[in-house]
């Protein structure tokens, strides 16, 4: 569960409002960033 402290630190460090590249580039382009694309958990 989302406490009001952790979404005002998401809203000030920009994770809210999508500025992290990631996003960014999802929401440019419509697909992840190829840098992120294909990771996979290292087994």
């Amino acid at each position: 569960m989302t406490s009001v402290v952790d979404a005002a630190r998401r809203e000030d460090s920009g994770e809210a409002s999508g500025s992290l590249p990631a996003r960014a580039y999802t929401r440019d382009h419509g697909e992840d960033d190829p840098a992120i694309r294909d990771w996979t958990w290292p087994y």
